[in-house]
């Protein structure tokens, strides 16, 4: 999820897809993945945080979901790191599991 919305900023695109595929049964899935503005920000700011060790800013300004809210709870004035982070990981995981498979059709 993360590396699709890098790969998004990178592109300057909002859409990519995301396949899944297991070798051993030789299926793919494909899965949807629109930019969300609130994950790329809040990732943006917690790298640069941490590669220029940064204490994260007082003032949290995301409110959107309640781990979110924990998140900056947890980080105000800290330095970001895994433990700490666990929030946003959270959220995360949580917004890819609302993403549904899609499937294409080939033609024959």
């Amino acid at each position: 999820m993360l590396q699709c919305h890098l790969q998004m900023e990178c592109t300057q695109t909002s859409l990519v897809y995301l396949m899944s595929y297991v070798p051993e049964n030789k299926v793919a899935a494909y899965f949807p993945i629109a930019k969300n503005h609130v994950l790329s920000e809040i990732m943006f700011d917690l790298l640069e945080r941490m590669y220029d060790n940064k204490p994260m800013s007082v003032h949290w300004v995301h409110f959107e979901h309640s781990s979110l809210v924990k998140l900056g709870k947890k980080l105000e004035g800290s330095l970001a790191n895994f433990e700490n982070t666990r929030h946003f990981r959270s959220w995360v995981n949580s917004e890819a599991r609302s993403i549904k498979s899609v499937s294409f059709q080939t033609g024959s």
